[in-house]
């Protein structure tokens, strides 16, 4: 049985910090058992960063996600609430969403559908 192509793209991470020391990641391509380990690498040194206050993780460009990638997010939240920071999802549409739904997740993720809204609800900056 053939592999689906869109299950070799790797992945793709970008990170900036914005206002009020929000980090936003912006993935792009698959959030697998492979791939894992390059969000990490990404992750690590956002913890030790001074004046993070949230992170945003942006999955517009997610094109496929596993069990493993729903388990490093689900624990990039949780670290985040743990240390008193926010964290939210954006672009959280199509096969995000439908996972984020199936897997019964949804209810306990701060999810908006672009990166802007999340930043501006983590810094309670009005529109």
């Amino acid at each position: 049985m053939a592999t689906p192509a869109r299950s070799n793209r790797r992945l793709i991470v970008a990170v900036e910090t914005v206002a009020e020391g929000i980090a936003v990641m912006r993935l792009h391509g698959n959030l697998d058992i492979n791939s894992v380990p390059i969000l990490e690498a990404y992750l690590e040194p956002l913890w030790r960063q001074p004046g993070l206050s949230g992170l945003v993780v942006d999955v517009a460009e997610v094109d496929f996600c596993d069990s493993t990638g729903l388990g490093k997010l689900m624990g990039a939240r949780n670290l985040c609430e743990g240390r008193g920071l926010g964290f939210a999802l954006a672009g959280v549409t199509g096969i995000m969403q439908r996972l984020l739904v199936l897997t019964g997740l949804y209810p306990y993720l701060e999810t908006y559908p672009d990166t802007d809204t999340a930043v501006r609800n983590l810094t309670g900056t009005p529109e």
